[in-house]
């Protein structure tokens, strides 16, 4: 990730904040950062509780109900209508990035917001 990817996601991460009217990173101390996110896993559980916290929208039909993957495709949902796969990651400014490196991304996006 290089620099202007890293404003880039920033900008976006800001317009995505403003949209769903939250704070993704709120400016606690790294340690309670760490804590937060200790794995890949805990920053895909993160993303999907925000980006499905009024629900399942299927993008491409509009149907609300959804199955929960696990296991590789972890909190992965698929559209019971149309099978249309969506993972928490679309849509955000980690759409991009491998669910293995998604933990470095975290800190990435902390450190910038928290340096500006």
């Amino acid at each position: 990730m290089g620099y202007n990817d890293i404003i880039a996601g920033v900008c976006i991460h800001y317009e995505f904040k403003e949209k769903y009217n939250i704070m993704i990173f709120r400016r606690n101390g790294l340690i309670e950062f760490a804590e937060s996110f200790k794995s890949d896993k805990d920053c895909i559980k993160y993303l999907a509780e925000l980006k499905w916290a009024n629900g399942f929208v299927c993008k491409k039909c509009g149907h609300t109900k959804a199955d929960v993957l696990n296991g590789k495709r972890y909190q992965h949902r698929i559209c019971l209508m149309c099978k249309q796969e969506e993972t928490p990651m679309d849509g955000t400014i980690f759409h991009n990035v491998k669910s293995s490196e998604l933990r470095k991304a975290f800190f990435t996006v902390y450190d910038t917001e928290y340096n500006f």
